[in-house]
């Protein structure tokens, strides 16, 4: 014998078994005429058809979400992309029309300038 305690089990045995087999070793055996064992013992089946069903339909959902999430970032994408490019076209537009009117585009600014400062001004 190698000095281990017989009352007392292995460690590695232990937590090798399930805490049903656990519950099974060290709880007393329920009675066969135990009417709560016997409504458990009838339900049961439908306890478990129940929760083999809702982790079906949270299995469902979750790559329900997970596919729109996706669709989503994808189109956020394409509209930041859309955005920029229309940002990209107004600034070369703008700069196109300083150079080819630059005394125009000094009265322009002016004026709104002077709009924004009477708006401003209004405020306070």
């Amino acid at each position: 014998m190698t000095g281990t305690n017989p009352s007392r089990p292995d460690s590695t045995t232990t937590a090798s078994k399930s805490s049903q087999e656990i519950c099974v070793l060290h709880c007393e055996q329920p009675k066969q005429d135990d009417p709560f064992q016997q409504l458990y013992d009838e339900l049961r089946p439908a306890f478990d058809a129940a929760t083999r069903s809702a982790q079906e339909a949270a299995r469902l959902w979750r790559n329900a979400a997970l596919d729109a999430s996706a669709r989503l970032r994808e189109h956020a994408s394409d509209y930041m992309d859309k955005t920029r490019e229309h940002a990209r076209d107004c600034a070369t537009q703008a700069s196109t029309y300083v150079a080819q009117q630059p005394l125009k585009s000094v009265a322009i600014a002016a004026a709104a300038g002077a709009a924004l400062a009477m708006l401003l001004s209004r405020r306070r």
